[in-house]
């Protein structure tokens, strides 16, 4: 059973009731995903879509750069992923992101203020792919090809710039 092999990944199944326009009748529609990572609409729609893997995405993409999953106890009533990178973004990136990253690049942003703020830019450009991703509406969410392009637009950026701040900064990246 995928559950037992991956417990950070658990998953659930739900039934939503769907009247149909030819009957009255509920017809209950199986949803299948991973707990905190399935889009909004997919959770009351049961429809899934590309929308849906790119919120996916930006959730994933949220738990690399905070080091923590939705799931987290952290995240309970009103606070979740999404609406924590919010609330932190831009000004106190470098407090929220994980741990491990921070040791990573605290010799970058502590060499000069020019390697740190391009360290810095890079994180909050992470983060806003992530969020733009992640919006409630779908239609207001980036598409993959977009993001490619911010990806493709900030390696470019980071090549641009002056040797030593280059390590991390490509690390950051992706």
């Amino acid at each position: 059973m995928q559950e037992e092999r991956l417990p950070f990944c658990a998953t659930w199944t739900s039934k939503v009731g769907h009247s149909s326009s030819a009957s009255t009748s509920d017809s209950p529609i199986g949803l299948k995903g991973t707990i905190g990572y399935i889009a909004p609409e997919y959770a009351q729609t049961g429809q899934a879509s590309t929308n849906g893997d790119v919120f996916s995405f930006g959730i994933v993409l949220l738990e690399m750069l905070i080091g923590k999953r939705p799931t987290d106890p952290m995240f309970d009533n009103e606070l979740n992923i999404v609406n924590f990178a919010e609330r932190n973004s831009p000004d106190q990136i470098l407090e929220i992101i994980d741990a491990h990253l921070q040791e990573e690049c605290k010799g970058f942003i502590g060499a000069s203020a020019e390697a740190g703020d391009l360290v810095y830019q890079c994180l909050v450009s992470l983060v806003q792919v992530a969020l733009s991703c992640t919006r409630l509406s779908p239609r207001e969410r980036m598409n993959m090809r977009e993001v490619a392009i911010a990806r493709s637009q900030n390696i470019i950026y980071m090549l641009e710039q002056p040797s030593e701040s280059k390590l991390c900064h490509a690390r950051v990246i992706w």
